[in-house]
């Protein structure tokens, strides 16, 4: 759906499509924080449609979110594959290494290569070995971008989340408007629907996701 398409079906399910109580605007911006949270609740392979890459410098073995992530950092710190990109060249892919592990990368035969790069994630920088890597291809899940009211090229614009979203988006919207007009019965039923959605979702994917290499 588009935005206007997502706005016309909150002032149904609001029984306000004149707009008499909740503002055009209060529906848009409850929209863009739905949207939000459901990208925070979600498994992330219901998120590949806002699944992009970008480059960056590696200096002194690290790349920070500010050189990386211009336009906000992942969803839920979600960064999905890094890449030796050094001279503008795909190499290598990176080994990601949990942060709790960096200490065993103090030994000899674990420490990234060139032939076997890694990556540890944590205070906002992607650690990077070994010291010749000098720029990085990262894929991550960026956040939505928002609806802006009364700007029709962004309202014209389609949902960025999978069409199986666009329901719980509108649930959880639903529900922060009736909270803010104090109907709290209404606001906790819309939750639980979204909610109930979101569960079923997160159960399935642990079930179809494909298998890791062994």
């Amino acid at each position: 759906m588009t935005g206007d398409a997502l706005n016309t079906q909150l002032g149904f399910r609001m029984e306000d499509t004149a707009e008499s109580i909740f503002t055009k605007q209060q529906k848009v911006d409850a929209i863009n924080n739905a949207m939000v949270q459901v990208c925070a609740l979600v498994d992330n392979s219901y998120l590949s449609e806002l699944e992009t890459s970008t480059t960056a410098s590696v200096s002194s073995g690290e790349a920070t979110y500010a050189n990386l992530f211009s336009g906000g950092n992942p969803v839920r710190n979600s960064i999905i594959a890094v890449r030796d990109y050094s001279g503008g060249s795909d190499l290598k892919w990176c080994t990601i290494i949990d942060a709790k592990d960096v200490k065993q990368t103090d030994n000899a035969y674990l420490a990234g290569t060139t032939a076997n790069p890694t990556v540890q994630i944590f205070d906002e920088k992607i650690h990077v070995q070994p010291s010749t890597v000098n720029q990085i291809k990262v894929w991550y899940i960026k956040s939505p971008t928002p609806y802006v009211y009364g700007t029709a090229s962004s309202m014209d614009d389609e949902c960025e989340l999978n069409s199986s979203l666009e329901g719980v988006v509108l649930d959880l919207a639903e529900s922060e408007l009736w909270r803010s007009d104090g109907n709290l019965n209404r606001a906790n039923g819309a939750l639980q629907n979204g909610m109930a959605v979101i569960q079923v979702l997160n159960g399935r994917a642990g079930v179809e996701q494909p298998q890791g290499a062994n």
